[in-house]
C-alpha cells in the first residue's frame, strides 16, 4: 500500500458512473452540490464515452459495481488517477465504499490518511497472419471460449516462447490476481491475493484429467493459439469487450507496463471481503455453534 496525500490546492476530482443504470444519475445530481463544497469538481461522465486517457485529476469517484470499476480501469489506459469505488451495485467486490460511506471516505482521501493499491492490468493482442489486428488492457481477464454452439476448441498455449499445452474443450481464462476472483474461480482457478503480480491460466471445461489450472509470473507473456475452431470462438475481455476470432489466430496477454491505483481506506481488509462478499474460510455450522 502507498499513503496518498493531496495538496489544498489539487482537490480535483471526477465524477463516474454509468447512467443508464437506476439510481446512477439521480444519486449523482444529488451528490453533486456537496463534492463542490470539498473540492473542485473537474468532469462528470455518465454516459462512458469520454476518453479519459489525458484527464487530470486527484481522485475519480466512480458509482455503480464491479463493471464500472472495469470499465474505468480499461478507459484510464494507464493515467494513474486514483479510483474510488462506490457501489451501488450487487457484488462490489472492488469498491470500497457503500454510499452511506461515500462523504467520509471522499473527506479521507483528500486529508491524505488513505493508501492506494496498485492493480496489475492485462495487455491482450490479437494476431492473424503475422499482423496485430487487435489491443485491449484488461483488469480482470482475458477468456477465450467458444460461441453459442456446443463444440470443443482446439487451443495451443505458449508461455514465453515454449509451448506447454495442447487439449480441446471450452476454451481458457488469463487473468489478473484481481480476476481470479471472477470467472476463473468459477471455473476452478485459486485465489491470487491482488497485490502479487502473476497470471492465472485457467482451462474451461478441459477434455483431459490433466490439465490444472497453472500461475505463471509476469514475464513469461502467455500466447493462446486458435488451432482447429467450431462455427465460433470469441476473445472476451473482462466480460464486458468481445470480438470473433479464427482458426490460426493467437492471442498474446502480457503484463501492461501501468498499474490501475485503488483508493483503499483500511476499513476493510482483503481477507474481510473474502468472507463477506464470497464466504470464503467460513467454517460449517457445528464450529459456529
Amino acid at each position: 500500500m502507498t499513503p496518498v496525500r493531496c495538496p489544498v490546492a489539487q482537490k480535483r476530482l471526477f465524477l463516474l458512473g454509468d447512467g443508464r443504470k437506476p439510481g446512477i444519475s439521480s444519486t449523482v445530481q444529488e451528490l453533486t452540490p456537496w463534492f463542490r463544497s470539498v473540492a473542485r469538481v473537474v468532469g462528470t461522465d455518465l454516459t462512458n464515452r469520454l476518453s479519459l486517457a489525458r484527464s487530470r485529476a486527484d481522485l475519480a469517484v466512480v458509482f455503480g459495481g464491479d463493471g464500472s470499476i472495469l470499465s474505468t480501469a480499461r478507459r484510464l489506459a494507464g493515467n494513474p488517477i486514483p479510483v474510488l469505488g462506490v457501489n451501488l451495485g450487487k457484488f462490489g467486490f472492488l469498491t470500497e465504499v457503500q454510499i452511506d460511506e461515500m462523504k467520509s471516505g471522499v473527506q479521507q482521501f483528500l486529508a491524505g490518511k488513505a493508501s492506494l493499491s496498485r492493480r496489475m492490468l492485462l495487455d491482450c493482442t490479437i494476431e492473424r497472419a503475422g499482423r496485430r489486428i487487435g489491443r485491449f488492457a484488461a483488469l480482470n481477464d482475458a477468456v477465450v471460449t467458444r460461441g453459442a454452439i456446443s463444440r470443443m476448441v482446439h487451443l495451443r498455449i505458449l508461455v514465453g516462447a515454449e509451448e506447454v499445452t495442447r487439449f480441446a474443450g471450452d476454451g481458457v481464462i488469463v487473468s489478473t490476481p484481481v480476476g481470479s476472483t471472477a470467472h476463473s474461480l468459477s471455473a476452478g482457478g485459486p485465489i491470487v491475493h491482488p497485490e502479487i503480480r502473476a497470471f492465472v491460466m485457467t482451462p474451461i471445461c478441459a477434455h483431459t484429467l490433466s490439465m490444472r489450472p497453472l500461475v505463471i509470473p509476469v514475464d513469461k507473456p502467455i500466447t493462446v493459439e486458435i488451432v482447429q475452431r467450431p462455427e465460433e470462438i470469441v476473445l472476451t475481455i473482462d466480460g464486458q469487450v468481445s470480438t470473433y476470432l479464427r482458426e490460426g489466430d493467437r492471442v498474446r496477454v502480457a503484463a501492461a507496463r501501468s498499474s490501475f491505483s485503488l483508493v483503499t481506506l483500511g476499513r476493510r481488509t482483503y481477507f474481510d471481503v473474502l468472507h463477506r462478499k464470497l464466504a470464503w474460510g467460513e467454517p460449517p455450522s457445528y464450529v459456529r455453534e
